[in-house]
């Protein structure tokens, strides 16, 4: 915040020309474009792996499946914290999930910290429980059942 300031001071700004807000969005906007850089590589990554696969037999082919898992399980964290820094809601991203297949707080959070730092008032306001917040589902609404019927 000082150092903000005191530029604000060396260039004559007043403190209503530029926003606080702003440099807090553009942290967030290169952090998205880093991002997005790494999802791309991440696929490519992929499809070459992929290639090794069909061109393989035996172990070094489980191996490279192993490979593809971690290299797909990387871009679904990745992905999924793009999407919560944009703001999307998780259910439009992830509409169905598999139990026990449910992403990781911790996960998403890393990628957050590792593209937006650890400091700063942007990367400090995501924690754990706000992330854990924003991957909960709502409970499934359906029939009642017998026990709940007889109440």
């Amino acid at each position: 915040m000082e150092v903000i300031n005191s530029i604000k001071q060396i260039l004559g700004l007043s403190s209503e020309s530029i926003p606080q807000q702003s440099v807090e969005v553009r942290t967030v906007r290169v952090a998205l474009g880093y991002m997005k850089e790494h999802i791309k590589r991440r696929t490519a990554d992929s499809r070459h792996v992929r290639e090794r696969i069909n061109a393989s037999k035996g172990m070094e082919r489980w191996h490279l499946w192993n490979e593809k898992r971690d290299i797909g399980s990387d871009a679904r964290d990745c992905l999924l914290a793009y999407g919560c820094l944009r703001g999307r809601p998780y259910m439009t991203i992830e509409a169905k999930c598999a139990l026990g297949n449910e992403p990781s707080p911790s996960s998403v959070l890393v990628y957050i910290h590792s593209f937006l730092g650890r400091e700063g008032p942007e990367a400090e306001s995501w924690t754990k429980e706000k992330v854990k917040a924003w991957l909960k589902r709502p409970e499934p609404v359906g029939i009642p059942s017998k026990a709940e019927v007889a109440a």
